[in-house]
C-alpha cells in the first residue's frame, strides 16, 4: 500500500476510532489497515493512535497530522471526481429550491433547455421564498437573491442582474394621480413586501426608505408574484424586479415612475454547499445555469429594457393622463 493510501486508511481510522470500521468502510481487510497505519507511523517515526482492546484514540502527534492529513485526502479526492466526472454522464435528482416568482418566470425554459443537454438528471423543484438550509431539507442547489440571509459557508456564484422599478398600472394613477416626487408618495398605497425570504427588493430601497416610512396606507403581503399580480390589478404601487414587469411597461400595462430616482438592481445567484466532492449533476447544472443567462443575454436584455420604458411611459402619460402629460415620471 503506497503512501497516500496509508493516510487514507489513517484518517478513516481516526474518524471511526475502530481499525475494523474503517476496514469495512475501505472494502479491505482490517490486517491491511492496521499495516497500513504503522507503516505510517514507522515512516514518521511517531505513533500517531494509541490502541486499547476497547478502542482507539489520536496521540498528539496524530491530531496534529490528521488536520493536515484530512486536507490532502479530501483534495486528492476532489481532484479524482473532476477528473472522473468528465467521462461520466450527469444523472440522478437534482433537488432545486427558487424563490417562487423567479421559478415561476423563469426555470421552465431553463429546465427544458437542460434536459436536452442532461436527460438522465430529474429535477425535484421546490418554490419557496423562505431562506432554506441546502444541508438540512438535502438540495442540491438553489437560486437566491443578494441580501437574503444564507450561511457564508455556501458557495454563491451570481449568474443574472434585475434592476429594480417603481411600477403602478394605469388605472390607479388615473385614480389617484401621478407622483411626481419622493413626497407625493405619501399620498398613495403602497404594496409591501413582508417576511425574510421575499423582502430582498424592500432592504434595497436606500433611496425612497424614507418617503416609504410616511406612506400610511400599505398593502402587505408576503410573496412577490401577489404584489405582481396586486399592481397589475390597480391596487397601489410596488417596487418589482426588471424581470417581472419590463414586458408590462412596454405594453402598457404598468408606467414607470419616477425616473430619475435611481434605484438598485437585485443580483441572483445559484448557490450549493461546497466545492469539495462536487457531485456531477450540481456541476453540471451550476455550469448551465451560469452558460444559459450569459448565452441569451439576459442580464443585457434587462438593461436595454430602459430605451423601451420611456418610450411607453411617455406615450402612455400623454394617452391616459393628460392631465398629467406634463409631468415628470
Amino acid at each position: 500500500m503506497d503512501h497516500l493510501e496509508s493516510m487514507r486508511v489513517f484518517v478513516k481510522v481516526a474518524e471511526v476510532s475502530s481499525f475494523t470500521h474503517a476496514a469495512d468502510n475501505l472494502d479491505i481487510s482490517p490486517a491491511m489497515a492496521t499495516r497500513a497505519v504503522a507503516a505510517l507511523e514507522t515512516r514518521l517515526g511517531v505513533r500517531l493512535l494509541q490502541r486499547t482492546t476497547r478502542r482507539v484514540s489520536l496521540t498528539d502527534s496524530g491530531q496534529i497530522f490528521l488536520e493536515r492529513a484530512r486536507s490532502i485526502v479530501a483534495d486528492l479526492d476532489d481532484a479524482e471526481n473532476m477528473i472522473t466526472a468528465q467521462q461520466r454522464e450527469p444523472g440522478g435528482i437534482l433537488r432545486i429550491a427558487t424563490p417562487v416568482a423567479f421559478g415561476l418566470r423563469h426555470l421552465s425554459p431553463v429546465l427544458t433547455a437542460f434536459a436536452e443537454r442532461c436527460p438522465l438528471v430529474v429535477p425535484h423543484i421546490t418554490l419557496s421564498n423562505d431562506p432554506v438550509n441546502l444541508v438540512e431539507r438535502r438540495f442540491d442547489v438553489a437560486v437566491i437573491p443578494d441580501g437574503d440571509h444564507y450561511s457564508n459557508t455556501l458557495v454563491m456564484r451570481r449568474f443574472t442582474t434585475s434592476p429594480l422599478r417603481l411600477v403602478a398600472a394605469p388605472d390607479y394613477l388615473t385614480r389617484r394621480g401621478l407622483p411626481a416626487s419622493l413626497a407625493d408618495l405619501e399620498h398613495h398605497v403602497f404594496l409591501a413586501h413582508s417576511g425574510d425570504g421575499v423582502s430582498t427588493p424592500q432592504r434595497l430601497l436606500e433611496p425612497i426608505k424614507d418617503a416609504l416610512r410616511c406612506v400610511e396606507k400599505q398593502i402587505v403581503v408576503n410573496n412577490l408574484e401577489m404584489i405582481y399580480r396586486f399592481t397589475l390589478e390597480g391596487l397601489g404601487i410596488a417596487v418589482l424586479p426588471d424581470y417581472l414587469v419590463c414586458g408590462k411597461i412596454a405594453s402598457g400595462e404598468l408606467v414607470q415612475l419616477l425616473h430619475t430616482v435611481e434605484l438598485p438592481s437585485l443580483n441572483f445567484n445559484i448557490a450549493y454547499a461546497s466545492r469539495k466532492n462536487l457531485a456531477v449533476k450540481v456541476r453540471a447544472f451550476v455550469d448551465f445555469m451560469l452558460e444559459y443567462f450569459s448565452r441569451m443575454g439576459v442580464e443585457s436584455r434587462f438593461s436595454q429594457c430602459d430605451a423601451v420604458v420611456h418610450k411607453s411611459t411617455r406615450a402612455l402619460r400623454a394617452m391616459v393622463l393628460p392631465e398629467v402629460a406634463g409631468m415628470p415620471v
